[in-house]
């Protein structure tokens, strides 16, 4: 007698949860325009998507989601930067270091030419100093400020000190290198390292020929320059490590330098 068996195959199906996509982690600098670090919020939208961190002695770091991202800064001091577009990659980590237009004190207020009272100037040449305040309260000496007129003030008293010279906004400027770490559109990313090959922080002094462009502070080694016309440049890194010095062709492609400082 014969004895059938009936096999059956059994598919088993097992369903794995997709793997989520990294998040890009978002180191941010914040700055203001004498490269001192300053606190404030950076908020960064995409969106109905919203990212934001609080910095501690001008660094703090955002985890995103990969999108593009229109990141606003709130400060109390120094004037706020103009909202900026950054490019969030899938994974991985990027250097956003941003700027306030104008220097900030300690206080938290803006500064005011030292006191407060008078918008910031820049590009100021000061020649000799004036010292004379008398003893009855009158400011002997002369200050002319910028060509457009004098005022001046004087006093009689029998005693104060007077220095030579005068104060003066002289024709001739001399204005600072501006600062290339924002803009509309980035043109290099570099990394800096000693000769271990650890992150160094420092100062990037980019120039064209003999003339100084602008420059750009490190965050954990890392650095962004924003809208250079395209041509050769030399990057001088000056940092507590040591210096370095590359000649990098900026494209329209995106400039990626390694500098190692000795």
């Amino acid at each position: 007698m014969r004895t059938a068996f009936g096999f059956g195959l059994v598919l088993v199906v097992v369903s794995l949860p997709a793997l989520a996509s990294a998040d890009a982690r978002v180191q941010v600098r914040l700055a203001d325009s004498t490269g001192r670090a300053i606190d404030g919020t950076i908020t960064m939208t995409a969106g109905s998507r919203r990212v934001s961190c609080r910095t501690t002695a001008g660094r703090c770091t955002i985890t995103a989601p990969a999108g593009r991202y229109t990141t606003t800064v709130t400060v109390r001091a120094g004037g706020t930067p103009a909202p900026r577009t950054v490019t969030v990659p899938a994974s991985g980590t990027i250097s956003l270091a941003l700027a306030t237009p104008r220097p900030a004190t300690e206080s938290g207020r803006s500064s005011d030419a030292g006191t407060g009272s008078r918008p910031p100037t820049t590009g100021v040449s000061v020649v000799g100093a004036v010292v004379g305040r008398s003893g009855t309260g009158g400011d002997a000496g002369t200050r002319s400020s910028g060509g457009t007129g004098t005022s001046s003030r004087s006093g009689s008293g029998t005693s104060g000190s007077t220095a030579s010279g005068t104060s003066s906004t002289s024709g001739s400027t001399s204005t600072a290198p501006r600062s290339l770490s924002t803009g509309t559109r980035m043109v290099c990313q570099g990394t800096i390292r000693d000769a271990s090959g650890r992150a160094v922080d420092g100062t990037v002094t980019v120039r064209r020929g003999s003339t100084t462009v602008g420059t750009v502070r490190t965050t954990a080694g890392r650095f962004s320059v924003y809208d250079l016309p395209a041509g050769s440049y030399t990057f001088t890194v000056s940092g507590s490590s040591g210096t370095a010095t590359s000649t990098i062709s900026i494209t329209s492609a995106l400039a990626r330098p390694v500098l190692t400082v000795r």
